[in-house]
């Protein structure tokens, strides 16, 4: 009786051990390799996601940027002319120094002339900056009198006058909120719409950007507006 129950001992232990071999060994080996994979592929999506220093400007770029906005400013059309023939891409491209368009760099700080010299160039009036800013914002924000005569110049050529960025936000937007009156009524009687809103959370027209603002000589503008064309 004893030999037997050692056999069927034995004979147990067997089958226990066959059974890991079958089934658990290989449920442990692919869990191995599909845990490996899962591993290599969340540190390479952490790579992936992890932000890229941006390169150090050269000094060529640096040189290139202080050259080019010299000319802008001094509206030097001799040297612009030099660089149009000179520089693959100017003025149409980016400048390679801060990464913006340099028809923004002209409306932000160059004369009319200037800015109608590269529209002549054929810039895009209707390019988004790496801000996600249009020219007409960019020529909206300008604070040294000069905004009008820029966004004339823009509406003039073509530009796009509700153009908007990537929360809906438009040109009126940005006037309502600071520009001059003589802006919001430029954009307005070029067909600027009064009841655009922004895609925020909580969407906000131009008129509430001046209420917010205590503009109330912008609201009176906005309310008439909005008045005819209800």
């Amino acid at each position: 009786m004893g030999r037997l129950f050692d056999l069927w001992r034995r004979f147990i232990g067997a089958l226990v051990v066959i059974v890991l071999v079958v089934l658990v060994v290989p449920f442990l080996l692919v869990a191995a390799i599909v845990g490996a994979g899962y591993v290599a592929l969340t540190s390479l999506g952490r790579k992936a996601a992890a932000p890229v220093p941006p390169p150090q400007p050269a000094p060529q770029a640096l040189a290139a940027f202080n050259r080019a906005s010299a000319a802008i400013v001094a509206a030097d059309f001799a040297e612009l002319e030099l660089m149009a023939d000179e520089w693959p891409g100017f003025p149409l491209a980016m400048d390679p120094f801060l990464r913006h368009p340099w028809f923004n760099i002209a409306l932000k700080g160059g004369p009319a002339g200037v800015v109608g010299w590269m529209i002549r160039r054929g810039v895009d009036i209707d390019a988004y900056d790496p801000s996600g800013f249009c020219p007409l914002m960019v020529a909206c924000d300008r604070d040294d009198g000069r905004a009008v005569e820029m966004l004339a110049l823009l509406v003039d050529a073509g530009a796009a006058i509700n153009c908007a960025d990537a929360l809906g936000s438009t040109p009126l937007h940005h006037a309502a909120a600071h520009a001059p009156a003589e802006v919001v009524e430029l954009l307005l009687s070029r067909g600027a719409d009064p009841f655009a809103a922004s895609r925020d959370n909580v969407p906000v027209t131009p008129i509430d950007l001046a209420r917010e603002r205590k503009r109330p000589d912008i609201v009176a503008i906005l309310e008439r507006h909005m008045a005819g064309r209800t």
